[in-house]
C-alpha cells in the first residue's frame, strides 16, 4: 500500500506545503503512483543509487539493489528521517554499479547539485536509465549529469507522478544512444 500517496491526496495545496518536508524524509522525495511502477517493474532487474530508505524498492516488489552513501547512519543523511528502512538498504553510491553491470539503473531524486547522478551515469556501462526528478534546472541531479544525459542519452518514455506544489517532477525513462 502506497502510504505517501495516501497521505498526499488528503493534503490541501497549504497543508502540502507544511507538511512535504516531514513526508518527503519520512518515505521519498517523489510520490510514486501505479503507472509509474507498472513502467519501472518492466525494467527489472534494478540497481538503485540513493535509495534513502527503500520506499520506492518497497512499492516495486520486484529485484531490485539499493544502496545510499548514507545507509546505517541516519544521522548524517538530512534528507531521510530516523524511522526504519521499508527495503533494505546497504551502503555504497556510485561505485557499486559496476558490480552489476546487468541492471538498470534506477535514480530517484538525485541530490540537487551534487555530483552524485554524474557519478553514476559515468560508473554506469548499460543501456537504460529510470529517472524520477525534475528536468534541467530543476532540483535534481547537477548540470554535469544533464550534459551528459542531452550528450549520451535519448527519453523513450515518460509518467506523471503526483507533484508537490511548485515541483514538477516526472518520471523518465532514458535509452544510451
Amino acid at each position: 500500500m502506497n502510504k505517501l500517496l495516501e497521505q498526499f491526496m488528503v493534503l490541501d495545496r497549504f497543508e502540502g506545503f507544511k507538511k512535504r518536508r516531514e513526508l518527503c524524509a519520512k518515505y521519498a522525495w517523489a510520490i510514486p503512483n501505479d503507472a509509474a511502477l507498472e513502467i519501472i517493474r518492466k525494467h527489472a532487474p534494478l540497481i538503485e543509487i540513493g535509495a534513502g530508505k527503500g520506499y520506492w524498492a518497497s512499492l516495486l516488489g520486484c529485484d531490485i539493489l539499493c544502496f545510499d552513501c548514507h545507509a546505517k547512519n541516519p544521522s548524517v543523511n538530512t534528507y531521510v528521517d530516523s524511522g526504519e528502512s521499508f527495503h533494505p538498504v546497504a551502503r555504497g553510491g556510485a561505485d557499486r554499479i559496476e558490480d552489476h553491470p546487468e541492471r538498470t539503473l534506477f535514480l530517484c531524486w538525485p541530490p540537487y547539485n551534487t555530483s552524485m547522478a554524474a557519478d553514476c551515469l559515468a560508473a554506469y556501462d548499460g543501456g537504460i536509465l529510470v529517472f524520477v526528478g525534475e528536468g534541467r534546472g530543476g532540483c535534481t541531479g547537477n548540470d554535469d549529469f544533464w550534459e551528459a544525459i542531452y550528450a549520451e542519452w535519448c527519453p523513450v518514455g515518460e509518467v506523471a507522478i503526483p507533484q508537490w506544489d511548485g515541483i514538477h517532477d516526472r518520471l523518465m525513462i532514458f535509452k544510451r544512444i
